[in-house]
């Protein structure tokens, strides 16, 4: 704490006094109970300024550390801010990413939807030049127009089937 100007005034008070009792003491006379209390009135005194001026410099550490915590404290706050960018970035690769993903996965089931409708024409085509050469050929018969018919409905359903679970398969893989 600084000095006032009653702090002033209480030590010229004091000093003639005290300047007394040192050259009464000096002489080798004894001390009355009021020289024995200015004595402690100043020690006390000279106590209480030694006091202030610690908690002087307690107050500027005080103050020196705030600065430097306050400073610390705005460096971390900048590195979370550019964590924080660091984490939208990431953010935007992976959905990037993750649209690349249903890309690829698209043009995959699409390539196999082709290639399975091409698999089932190629089989359905044959399977009824098959039964055109064959039919043209062989007698007409209960058994014979009966198995016909037999093959036909199973090659529907087989290419109806696949039709399913294609579709099936590409809807999962996509919306989950």
């Amino acid at each position: 704490m600084d000095k006032t100007r009653v702090d002033d005034m209480l030590i010229e008070m004091i000093t003639p006094k005290v300047k007394e009792i040192e050259e009464k003491f000096g002489q080798g006379k004894g001390l009355s109970q009021e020289d024995i209390n200015t004595l402690l009135l100043k020690s006390q005194y000279n106590h209480i300024n030694h006091l202030d001026d610690k908690l002087n410099e307690v107050t500027a550490s005080v103050v020196r550390l705030e600065g430097k915590f306050d400073e610390k404290f705005n460096d971390l706050e900048n590195k979370f801010v550019g964590l924080e960018s660091r984490f939208v970035g990431l953010e935007n690769k992976f959905e990037l990413l993750n649209e690349k993903i249903e890309h690829t996965i698209q043009k995959a089931l699409n390539k196999n939807m082709i290639m399975l409708m091409g698999m089932m024409g190629f089989f359905l085509t044959l399977s009824k030049a098959l039964d055109i050469f064959i039919f043209q050929h062989k007698v007409k018969t209960f058994a014979f127009q009966a198995n016909r018919f037999i093959s036909n409905v199973i090659l529907k359903e087989w290419i109806i089937a696949m039709a399913v679970i294609q579709f099936t398969t590409s809807n999962i893989i996509l919306f989950g």
